[in-house]
This record gives structure tokens, C-alpha cells and sequence, in this order.
């Protein structure tokens, strides 16, 4: 996350197997973060239509995906409002 100042403030940290950028396509909205990878590794993109057809065959993955959406949503306000401790 950007902060006013220019300044970077990690959301996350996610590992092997985890995935990103859930909350754009379930909820067709712009993107609310940047990933940086802090070492190498290879990512795999799906793209809307594949997963819309991916979603028609398996109903489970549009549920498991909110949920995640859900989930990470809270987890960034819970950071972003964290107060930074006084010096």
C-alpha cells in the first residue's frame, strides 16, 4: 500500500501456493494493492473468462474466493488502521 507520503506499507505477505488479485476479479473492481516478490518465483495468470468458466464448472471455487476476498479485505483495513507506535 502507498501511503500519503510516498511511502510503502506491506498488506501481506503471501507464500508458495497462495494467490493474488482474487478481489479484482470476484468483485470487479480496480486493484487495491501492488505485489512485490522478494525472490523468484513463477506466477501463473488466469484471466477473467477462464475463471468465470472455470466458476460455471466448479460453483465451490466462486465461494472459496469471496471467502478469501472476504477475508484478506478485513485484513488489510486491520492494517491500515494499526497506529504506528509513538516514538
Amino acid at each position: 500500500h502507498e501511503e500519503p507520503d510516498g511511502s510503502r506499507r506491506d498488506l501481506a505477505t503471501i507464500l508458495a501456493g497462495d494467490f493474488f488479485g482474487e478481489m479484482a476479479l470476484i468483485e470487479s473492481q480496480p486493484r487495491s494493492a501492488t505485489v512485490w516478490a522478494v525472490t523468484p518465483c513463477l506466477l501463473y495468470e488466469l484471466r477473467r473468462p477462464d475463471l468465470e468458466a472455470a466458476m460455471a464448472y466448479h460453483p465451490g471455487i466462486r465461494q472459496a474466493l469471496a471467502e478469501a476476498s472476504r477475508q484478506r479485505r478485513k485484513e488489510q483495513i486491520e492494517k491500515l488502521t494499526e497506529r504506528e507506535p509513538a516514538q
